[in-house]
């Protein structure tokens, strides 16, 4: 796979297809082209809310997969699609273009001044984080992440066509398509090991993402990260550091946390800039402020600027979100699947001192097979931990691998209590042994994200209830 390697010219103002449309990153594809004139159609294989959105503003769209689309210049389709699925095989029987959804956005962003966000762990808020605070200094932007910006409520900025912010995925190589100018890399760690097999796998993949990169090419990335830091090294690209160490171009120091907040001091290149006050919490997130300002001081914003905007940001749904809160109870969303990014939600609530229920769901067999390890380690801040059926996504099950794998796993370190209950059970169980001043958090990028909705409005109504008693 090579960034500069496509083999198709995108017809102006045509007909693009995109099979399965509801997807976070297919559909603010389709968001940006509709709003560019192109005639922009889809098909997912589930009714969902990003679907009912998407009509709404225009986008022809059905639920499942049997269409037999006519007049398509060309048919976006992700990693998740099967080569089975019967619109791929109309379109390869029709012989329309394929593009696949990284090679339709890299053909966005290698022409124009763009931003990359990638990485393991960080990357939707990050890349939200830069676009929100390109927005609010003016330089408005185009751009499409991997999650629901809450101060716009939609994972699209329609802006400017000349620059473009994204979040790239790297979970199936795609981050090969692209040659963008400025490149955010948070982290490198395992994952994604159906793709990568190892952690050298993902080394090497990056390597050649490097090379890929055109002389001009900036690359900001967290110095603390070792592994990146080496490969970065090794590159001789022109890079800029931040990080928690004296020895990095961006730094945060005495960092303070607070209940919703976390307050540091920003130095750069050694010197003290200023003190500010982020409404996010957690280490990672005092990280995505470091690399947001090296990139907006890229684009030619001013740190005052981006400290002044920073203070309204309101993160990403899914990233910590509360569904609900009162002064007994507080109900957490999260979309962490990986065990690194559960050991940090986990961490950072505990801050708080309440007593944490965690409810997970592992996402996809393969990565629970591969960090079975990791996966173990990863709850020891939470004080009752509930695991529920691995969601698929859409990958064939594995034999030996199961929720009861994982649970074994995690009880031979784990010493609370470790539950195993099925995910149409969790909010009825749930109800049964939370208490007063209980954290329930709800992990895991799959459907456990419904099931946490829907146990937050019965909370809220058994609230009502009392109030009007």
């Amino acid at each position: 796979m090579n960034s500069c390697t496509q083999t198709w010219i995108l017809p102006p103002k045509g007909t693009l297809y995109f099979i399965g449309i509801g997807g976070i990153g297919m559909s603010a594809l389709a968001r940006v082209f509709h709003h560019y004139g192109y005639t922009v159609k889809g098909s997912d294989k589930y009714d969902s809310q990003i679907i009912r959105e998407l009509a709404a503003e225009g986008i022809e769209v059905t639920v499942g997969h049997s269409n037999k689309p006519h007049g398509v210049d060309i048919a976006v389709y992700s990693s998740a699609i099967d080569k089975q699925n019967e619109e791929y095989l109309w379109f390869k029987e029709q012989k329309v273009t394929f593009a696949h959804r990284g090679m339709l956005l890299a053909y966005l962003m290698n022409k124009t001044q763009s931003v990359a966000v990638t990485g393991t762990h960080g990357k939707t808020t990050t890349s939200s984080l830069i676009a929100f605070l390109a927005k609010e200094t003016g330089l408005d932007p185009t751009a499409l992440v991997g999650g629901y910006i809450r101060n716009y409520n939609s994972n699209v900025m329609l802006g400017r066509q000349d620059l473009i912010i994204a979040e790239v995925d790297e979970s199936d190589k795609s981050q090969l398509y692209y040659s963008p100018k400025i490149n955010v890399i948070t982290n490198l760690e395992a994952d994604h090991l159906d793709s990568y097999e190892d952690l050298n796998g993902l080394r090497a993949a990056f390597k050649t993402y490097f090379k890929n990169l055109k002389a001009d090419a900036k690359v900001i990335y967290c110095a603390d990260d070792h592994v990146l830091t080496e490969l970065v090294k090794a590159q001789e690209r022109q890079s800029i550091s931040y990080g928690l160490n004296e020895h990095v171009d961006y730094c945060a120091k005495s960092i303070i946390y607070h209940q919703e907040s976390t307050t540091f001091a920003v130095h750069k290149k050694g010197r003290f800039v200023d003190t500010i006050t982020i409404p996010l919490t957690g280490e990672h997130n005092v990280l995505n402020t470091l690399a947001s300002c090296a990139a907006l001081e890229l684009l030619g914003a001013t740190l005052k600027d981006v400290f002044q905007a920073i203070v309204s940001f309101k993160g990403v749904k899914r990233r910590m979100e509360k569904l609900f809160e009162d002064k007994d109870l507080v109900v957490l969303d999260d979309y962490a699947h990986h065990p690194t990014e559960i050991k940090t939600v986990l961490t950072t609530l505990q801050r708080k001192k309440r007593r944490i229920i965690a409810i997970f769901q592992p996402h996809r067999y393969t990565r629970t097979k591969h960090l079975l390890n990791e996966f173990k380690d990863a709850f020891h801040a939470a004080d009752h931990l509930i695991l529920t059926d691995i969601y698929s996504a859409g990958e064939r099950a594995i034999e030996g691998v199961t929720i009861h794998t994982l649970a074994q796993a995690v009880r031979t370190v784990y010493p609370k209590p470790c539950e195993v209950i099925p995910l149409k059970e969790i909010g009825d169980h749930v109800l049964k042994i939370m208490a007063k001043g209980d954290i329930i958090a709800f992990l895991g990028a799959g459907d456990i994200t419904d099931v946490a909705g829907v146990f937050a409005e019965r909370i809220r109504q058994q609230c009502r209830l009392v109030t009007t008693v």
